[in-house]
């Protein structure tokens, strides 16, 4: 079949039939296309213009649940509304079959009823996501097809335009609450290319009707990559595909990229802890990597054994003393929750004590951490807060927002510390905004409405908000025996060892199993994301087998 959509003059993707909102929201994808042409004062000119007429009235607006739209629908912070449902929801978004035919077309032309939108324009709202940001490395990687993909990754469901929307945001130094967020290579010194396994992840969570289907439905693009996989054979396990496939991958990159993408929920029991396991389609939230340098310039070693067994090398840094409980947010606002409103606040309420029990975790534990407020910001917000730390006053401003934020969601665990300074920063945000609501006494669910109105009324609060919810989505914080604050996936445990591999730009936990180990998760650990710890020897390296 890869020949086929390669050897076409034009694709043509049914995605079925229309209706009156699938139609009005092709037309507005077709209008936001558009806006890959414009320079950044027209794009900021038509936010404004967007704002005025729309952004006021979602403001103001409330489900008959009184929980504000802002809330409930962080897109319509950016003035637009969700432009994808009707369309991204289909089953051609969904299916692994699918990539292809339009990773390998020379064009595609996407049809929804009586609409349509060519991939390259709908290609074209995935470019506004990298301009500004071509240290990316997405956009280094060469050829149109492998960006293709990285595109149709993004826009694998409900929140990928609403991201891209969101990063226009980010682009628009006056309206974002924090000011303008640009991590360049001038800033970094790096420009590292990212490699297909970050791609090649993402899109083995797709469905495919048969567990093989997820290797197999990519055969074609993985070979026109240069990726040489053994022909198809389904007498084959799944484990056993799922590893030489792997195998290919990073031998391919000559990266050890694929290895952040192990703290999945298992499946395959028999498969090898380094290779990924996507048959269940979810995955905790990989931190960010991109300008990271734990192990500084090294240079990514592995070896592979004639067997498939697979060693990488490092230095052990610390050991995992503490860890808190993991944070569940997906499914919270989804469409189910949002019509109910019981089933939606009980959700919330458990999100809100858990986000406590982080916050109790850090602040109260200022015994162990040297810089609790600081450690909390950065483990959490990551790229942004390491963006802003290398200046004092930026640095401070965050803070500042960040322990506001702390303060709407605990303010029981704020009035017991001393680790939370008055800022009143929140004030100075000129996107707050004042939203009047009477909650009755009487009301269960009271506290919850409070923390969702004052999140609204300060924007900065509530950006702070999605990202720490995304970034703690099935993830725990941690302590390390040294006193480092750190974020790994659910499945990290007390004694666990926090390891720094060559090449690799983010610290992995191990567990160590009779002279073997098993790789449990990638990391961030405060303190030790630009090289504080690497050694100056490679002498000082182990050599570690990964069972």
């Amino acid at each position: 079949m890869g020949e086929i959509y390669e050897r076409a003059i034009n694709v043509l993707i049914w995605l079925g039939e229309g209706d009156a909102r699938s139609d009005l929201d092709m037309k507005r994808l077709n209008e936001l296309a558009a806006l890959a042409a414009w320079s950044p004062d027209q794009v900021q000119a038509r936010y404004q213009e967007l704002q005025q007429s729309r952004y006021l009235e979602y403001s103001a607006g409330y489900h008959t649940d009184g929980v504000p739209r802002t809330v409930l629908f962080p897109e319509s912070l950016t003035g637009f509304r969700n432009p994808t449902a009707s369309i991204t929801n289909r089953s051609w978004f969904n299916r692994i079959w699918t990539l292809q035919e339009i990773v390998l077309a020379r064009h595609a032309v996407l049809i929804c009823g009586s609409e349509s939108i060519s991939w390259d324009d709908l290609s074209s709202i995935g470019d506004i996501v990298t301009q500004g940001d071509a240290s990316s490395g997405f956009t280094q990687y060469p050829g149109d097809e492998f960006h293709r993909l990285r595109v149709v990754n993004m826009l694998r469901g409900y929140l990928g335009i609403r991201t891209k929307q969101d990063q226009i945001l980010y682009r628009l130094p006056d309206e974002h609450p924090f000011g303008p967020i640009e991590m360049s290579v001038a800033q970094t010194g790096d420009s590292r290319n990212i490699g297909i396994a970050t791609h090649f992840f993402v899109a083995t969570t797709l469905e495919g009707s048969e567990p093989r289907d997820k290797i197999y439905g990519l055969y074609a693009i993985l070979q026109r990559y240069g990726i040489q996989l053994k022909k198809p054979d389904y007498e084959k396990s799944v484990s056993e595909i799922y590893r030489e496939t792997a195998e290919a991958i990073i031998k391919h990159d000559s990266s050890l990229e694929l290895l952040y993408y192990i703290s999945t929920t298992r499946v395959l029991a028999d498969l090898p802890s380094w290779v990924p396991d996507t048959l269940n389609g979810w995955f905790s939230w990989i931190p960010g990597f991109e300008f990271t340098t734990p192990s500084k310039d090294s240079t990514e070693r592995f070896e592979f054994s004639s067997g498939g067994e697979l060693s990488i090398f490092g230095v052990h840094v610390d050991t995992v003393a503490f860890v808190s409980s993991e944070i569940e947010i997906w499914g919270l606002y989804g469409p189910e929750n949002i019509a109910d409103e019981k089933a939606f606040f009980e959700g919330y309420r458990r999100v809100i004590q858990q986000f406590r029990v982080w916050i109790d975790f850090v602040l109260n534990r200022g015994y162990i951490f040297e810089d609790p407020l600081g450690a909390f910001c950065m483990v959490t917000l990551q790229e942004m807060a390491l963006a802003f730390h290398a200046d004092q006053r930026k640095w401070e401003r965050l803070l500042g927002f960040f322990s506001s934020w702390i303060t709407v969601i605990a303010p029981a665990v704020t009035q017991s510390t001393n680790h939370i300074p008055n800022t009143g920063h929140s004030d100075e945000d000129p996107n707050s905004h004042k939203i009047e609501e009477v909650v009755s006494e009487d009301d269960n669910y009271a506290e919850e409405r409070r923390i969702l109105l004052e999140l609204a009324e300060v924007r900065a609060n509530l950006t702070i908000h999605q990202i720490v919810s995304q970034r703690g989505n099935y993830n725990r914080l941690f302590a390390t025996a040294s006193g480092r604050l750190g974020i790994a996936s659910a499945h990290l445990q007390q004694g666990d060892q926090v390891f720094l591999c060559s090449g690799m730009r983010l610290p992995m936990i191990l567990r160590s199993e009779g002279g073997l180990y098993r790789l449990i998760s990638a990391a961030w650990v405060h303190g030790v994301m630009s090289g504080e710890l690497w050694p100056n020897s490679q002498d000082d390296l182990m050599k570690l087998t990964i069972v």
